[in-house]
Formats: C-alpha cells, sequence, structure tokens
C-alpha cells in the first residue's frame, strides 16, 4: 500500500482496507480452510487446564465458558494454532483473555481471517517469549450479539487491549485487524529479535478508545491509543493504518505512541495515521530518543493540538524526515516545515 498523497485518497485505502475485512466472513468467501492432517483439531474451548502441545486447528467456533479463561493457552514451544475462518468467542465472559502464551518461543496464531471476539480482556496475550507471529486475525472487543463482521464494536476500558506482547523478543504482527480495545496493540519491554523477527505491518487498527480514560485533556496519560510502543526497542512499525481512535468517546486516544527512556532504534515507517482524537503519532517527554521516522501520513488528528506529529523531546533526539505528510506539528523535538498547514 502507497501511502496516499490525498486525504481522499487516505480515505479510499482504508476504506477498502476496512471493507475487506469486513465482507470476508467466517472462513473467507470459501469457507473454512481444510485442516492440515497433522494437526489436532478442536471443536471447544480447551481451557487453561489443558494447554495445547501440538499444532492445533479450529474445526469449529469456540464459544467460551466461565471455566474457559484463557480459552486457548500455549503449552509448548514451536507450535501453531490455526483458526482456520472460524472464531474464538469470548463475549459470555466478561474481561477474559482469549488466546495466552507465556514463556513460549517459535509459537503461532494465524487466523485466515478468523475472530477472536471479547467483552473487555485481552484478545492474545504474549508473555516472554521470542519468535512470535500473529497473523490475518480479526481482533474485536465487545462486539454485540450478531454478526462478528458487521456488528459494531463498542471499547469498555483503558485496561482492555487486543493485542498485548509484554517481555517478548521478536515478533511479526502483521494484516490483523484490531478494534475498540483501550490499547488495539500494546508492545511494552519487548526488543525486535533478529532474523528481522520484529515487524508490526499492514495491519488495520481503528476505534480504540478508553471510556474511563483519567485525566482527558492530556494525551500522553490516557491509556487509550491505536499502537503503543513502551520500553520497547528495534520495532519496524511498517504500513499499518491507524484510524479513528478515540473518536467513539470524549477521551482523546493518540493513533501511534512511544513512552519510555528505552524506547530506541524504532523505525515508524509509511503508516496512515489520519482522525484520530489524541494527536497522531505521539512522542512525550522526556522519552524515546534514537527512533526514525519517515513517509508516514498524519492528518486530521486531534483538534490543532493535539497535533499530527508532537515530540516533546529536544531537536535531534529523534529523527523526523520531512517527507512525512502532516499539517500540525507540537513540540521541539520535530524540526521546523516536517508539517505543513495543508499538505495533503
Amino acid at each position: 500500500m502507497r501511502t496516499p498523497t490525498t486525504v481522499r485518497g487516505a480515505a479510499q485505502v482504508f476504506a477498502v482496507l476496512v471493507g475487506t475485512a469486513v465482507i470476508l466472513l467466517p472462513g473467507g468467501p470459501l469457507g473454512p480452510l481444510p485442516a492440515a492432517a497433522a494437526a489436532q483439531v478442536v471443536t471447544a474451548c480447551p481451557g487453561p487446564g489443558n494447554p495445547i502441545t501440538v499444532d492445533t486447528e479450529l474445526g469449529a467456533n469456540l464459544v467460551a465458558g466461565p471455566a474457559d479463561n484463557p480459552c486457548v493457552t500455549f503449552g509448548a514451544d514451536t507450535i501453531r494454532l490455526r483458526l482456520r475462518g472460524f472464531a474464538i468467542d469470548m463475549r459470555n465472559v466478561l474481561g477474559a483473555t482469549a488466546i495466552a502464551a507465556s514463556s513460549r518461543n517459535n509459537v503461532s496464531v494465524i487466523g485466515d481471517d478468523g475472530f477472536v471476539l471479547t467483552s473487555g480482556g485481552v484478545g492474545i496475550s504474549v508473555n516472554n517469549g521470542s519468535n512470535v507471529e500473529i497473523r490475518e486475525v480479526r481482533v474485536r472487543n465487545n462486539v454485540p450479539a450478531g454478526s462478528p463482521s458487521t456488528t459494531p464494536c463498542v471499547a469498555i476500558t483503558g485496561t482492555d487491549r487486543g493485542i498485548r506482547l509484554q517481555g517478548v523478543i521478536g515478533a511479526r504482527v502483521i494484516e490483523n485487524l484490531v478494534e475498540c480495545y483501550g490499547i488495539g496493540v500494546d508492545v511494552s519491554n519487548s526488543t525486535g529479535g533478529g532474523n528481522k523477527e520484529n515487524l508490526i505491518g499492514r495491519n488495520i487498527i481503528q476505534n480504540n478508545a478508553a471510556v474511563n480514560c483519567p485525566l482527558p485533556e492530556t494525551e500522553i496519560v490516557c491509556t487509550a491509543a491505536g499502537l503503543s510502543l513502551s520500553s520497547s526497542s528495534g520495532w519496524l512499525v511498517l504500513r499499518n493504518t491507524v484510524f479513528g481512535n478515540g473518536r467513539a468517546v470524549s477521551f482523546p486516544a493518540p493513533g501511534i505512541v512511544l513512552t519510555g527512556s528505552t524506547t530506541t532504534a524504532n523505525e515508524v515507517l509509511r503508516n496512515v495515521v489520519d482522525n484520530n482524537t489524541g494527536g497522531g503519532i505521539t512522542i512525550p517527554a522526556p522519552g524515546p530518543a534514537g527512533n526514525l521516522f519517515e513517509r508516514n501520513h498524519a492528518t486530521g488528528n486531534g483538534p490543532v493540538v493535539p497535533a499530527d506529529l508532537e515530540d516533546n523531546n529536544t531537536t535531534g533526539v529523534n529523527v523526523w524526515n520531512p517527507n512525512n505528510i502532516c499539517n500540525f506539528q507540537q513540540g521541539p523535538g520535530i524540526p521546523t516545515g516536517v508539517c505543513n498547514p495543508g499538505e495533503m
């Protein structure tokens, strides 16, 4: 996806991406994919007492009950969970986690355009692992009863997370739809690993907001955001569409926010970060240093303050290339002229 050169172009790209996400029914237009012979097939939540230890695929929608928190837990390294277009439905269990992996290496969650549906809580949680892949999953929070692809979702609190990585070394989070959490994609205390396993790319991250976010007049302390990197380094954030975060409530939510003095050596490139209430791409002070921002499209964010781009550190601490497209900038960390009113 090339970065749009106009606001209308950005909206068209967003509409195409969201349209694709919306019209794909569980299993995609051709229905659920056939299961691989080597994988076990499950038709009900294994639950926390029965972690998966081999490659596992869904054979039906998994509807969680009170004992199924998490619905699926990884119990071994080097295994894969495939949704095959089906759903893991946690909507009957308030505040639950759908999929969890703790201290596991070389594990994958492949959605095949399947769903993770929650009512508060966490969609996919990975703690203290390495070489993780999360791909082609539609992660939606507090979706009322009805079609998981067309029924509007609703953000609940700032503690809900769509995809959460904590203490992870190397991950590929690609081509997911994440919406209606406090933070859509939340990366903390994590580093990009070797072999370029450090990509957050081509995701649609939208409508994330916190209705009880503290101090709504200051987006930096707000727990809501589309994508958050906190105390994390070495990540490539590439070609994501981060749109409309915070729009459903009165509290501001930035599109992309970087926090923490150890958040460094990250590259934020070619993202579309438009129409978020708490600013487009935001860095507080004192905060991250040594990060690169190039060819991002950030317009229509906040009111004028918060801005499309904001860096409250001193000039030169981070690199903001003039090829970013934006209208309003804020803070001494962004050189004069990176953003200009009227840029499209």
